[in-house]
């Protein structure tokens, strides 16, 4: 997916003395990565069960979301202040991940 995604928003927030009801999230880019720093922990089957030597199965791997990461990537993406993700509603919050995460072939917006 390379075209920005709108999310509308459960609850309006500021964005510098605005009130904003959507935000537009674009794809990141390697600097908005790079500037995030962590934003997933993903776990393997190994790491969650030792045992379990079939890493490679469906299901078999979780992504962790990183919110102060993740927030700081969302930012980026809309364009905002980390002060306005940081009042997002946590619904909303999850929307402009699964919108980011959409554009890195991790889960669907």
């Amino acid at each position: 997916m390379t075209d920005p995604v709108i999310i509308a928003l459960s609850h309006p927030i500021d964005v510098i003395g605005e009130s904003v009801t959507s935000l537009k999230i674009n794809p990141p880019t390697g600097r908005h990565l790079m500037k995030a720093g962590p934003y997933v922990r993903i776990y393997h089957a190994a790491d969650i069960d030792p045992d379990n030597s079939d890493a490679e199965g469906p299901g078999q791997s979780s992504i962790e979301i990183i919110p102060s990461g993740m927030g700081k990537l969302i930012a980026a993406c809309a364009n905002v202040p980390l002060r306005a993700i940081e009042d997002l509603a946590g619904v909303d919050f999850n929307a402009c991940s699964a919108a980011v995460m959409g554009f890195l072939g991790g889960e669907k917006a």
